[in-house]
């Protein structure tokens, strides 16, 4: 099987490009939890283009954060 094409959607980077800048940077994506309330002392790597990403009106019925980052990996 040969690979045309790939990405990488991580909370270090959206794309290719954005993804090598913060590893050449030692960057770390993680953070302290401030998506969940469940009062954890705890750290999440976020990836924040899926707050803002629309899914295509066909998707709408399973329009949820998994979802929608599924589909930001896919672009």
């Amino acid at each position: 099987m040969r690979i045309a094409h790939w990405t990488v959607t991580t909370a270090a980077g959206t794309g290719r490009d954005a993804f090598a800048r913060a590893l050449a940077a030692n960057a770390s994506a993680l953070r302290r939890d401030d998506f969940s309330r469940a009062g954890l002392d705890t750290w999440i790597g976020r990836v924040e283009a899926v707050e803002a990403l629309q899914l295509p009106a066909a998707l709408q019925a399973l329009n949820a954060r998994v979802t929608r980052l599924a589909w930001l990996a896919l672009q």
